[in-house]
């Protein structure tokens, strides 16, 4: 579709993504005499930029933070490889993945030597995870990871039921938390950082949330009693920051109150966006999950009773090949296999002509199934 000009409309954001936070970043002065080195978050190697960075880290987790509380990487990627290789080290070996989930961290994980176990979970269900304590017991020690807002999925975490999880995981299970996309101020898990919860870490995306992917920049929340572990990291994941991005992101640190109206903006903008679908689509087969926060969510179609999902799918792969319609479908979100229904991912940081045109295009699809 792209190679050949066919390309109409893209949900998923690969083409053309645009975000309103952008008009609101100030202009990032770069000293030249300060691009010939590497620089890495090793002890106070990162000096001043890392004190900036921290201000407005500890803003938006409304507590004080100090450096050893937190492991600046490239991104949340970056961060969540660190955060695999410091467990694997002290003896984790089985992962538990709340579904739907990052599919590049699950392979992360794989290729680490993780067994790794994905937890299916379900609309019908409001896509809740359990996790007994048998299931804890069963697996001690292990990880247990999740995502905040939910992945492809766009609410928030439960933080009655997280909180209980934390306290009966202590002594089994850590819990890591990848906040990838996070838009709340002050942060919306920041209350699980207390010293009872020494075993919670949480990775976060400092402008992902904000929608500015081309700065390199995200964080680690972790007890400082793992820094030493996580600097030690480096022989494997080889992290390095940029100099641009370090500086820009500093330099959010010494004005929080344009932080928070970014934020701001980027919620509106997404949760707007996704407001205008439910309307577009009352009374089709098509449902967006009801996103919040964040900017990843997706469109639930429900299958006919008469059609098999295999079949639905390549139905639908082959419509949306000849009309032009981009779409990433929920497996490759690590949705579980779901009887009802097949899942559509929508990025928010979008134009608003890929995000209409392609749920218009689905609907039509959608007209076809019901004439069926």
């Amino acid at each position: 579709m792209r190679t050949s000009g066919r390309l109409q409309a893209d949900l998923s954001g690969w083409r053309d993504t645009h975000s309103e936070a952008a008009d609101l970043m100030p202009g990032v002065p770069v000293d030249l005499s300060r691009l010939d080195r590497y620089y890495l978050d090793e002890g106070d190697a990162l000096g001043d930029v890392k004190r900036q960075i921290l201000l407005l880290l500890a803003a938006w987790e409304n507590r004080p933070l100090s450096g050893e509380e937190v492991t600046l990487a490239p991104s949340v990627s970056a961060a969540n490889f660190q955060v695999l290789i410091a467990l694997k080290r002290r003896g984790f070996n089985t992962i538990l993945f709340e579904t739907p989930a990052y599919a590049v961290t699950i392979n992360q994980a794989i290729h680490a030597g993780f067994e790794v176990i994905s937890l299916p979970t379900y609309l019908r269900e409001d896509f809740h995870c359990s996790f007994p304590d048998e299931l804890l017991s069963k697996h001690a020690p292990c990880i247990i990871w999740l995502t905040q807002p939910r992945m492809s999925l766009g609410f928030d975490q439960n933080l009655t039921n997280l909180a209980d999880l934390a306290s009966r995981a202590k002594g089994r299970a850590v819990i890591v938390i990848d906040e990838a996309t996070e838009q709340r101020f002050p942060s919306h898990l920041r209350s699980l950082m207390n010293s009872n919860n020494r075993h919670v870490i949480r990775t976060r995306g400092i402008t992902k949330g904000l929608g500015l992917n081309g700065l390199r920049v995200a964080c680690t929340i972790h007890d400082p009693e793992l820094r030493d572990a996580m600097e030690s990291t480096q022989d494997v994941t080889g992290i390095s920051l940029d100099y641009f991005s370090l500086t820009a992101t500093g330099l959010l640190g010494t004005d929080v109150g344009r932080f928070k109206k970014m934020l701001v903006a980027a919620n509106e903008q997404t949760t707007r966006l996704c407001q205008r679908l439910q309307k577009l689509v009352v009374g089709s087969p098509l449902t967006p999950s009801d996103l919040t926060n964040g900017y990843i969510g997706s469109l639930s179609l429900r299958i006919p009773p008469s059609t098999a999902n295999e079949t639905l799918r390549r139905r639908l792969l082959r419509y949306c090949s000849e009309n032009g319609t981009f779409v990433i479908l929920g497996a490759s979100m690590r949705f579980a296999y779901d009887r009802d229904y097949e899942f559509i991912r929508v990025n928010y940081f979008n134009r608003e002509h890929h995000v209409i045109g392609g749920v218009e295009s689905l609907l039509r699809f959608s007209a076809l199934l019901v004439r069926d």
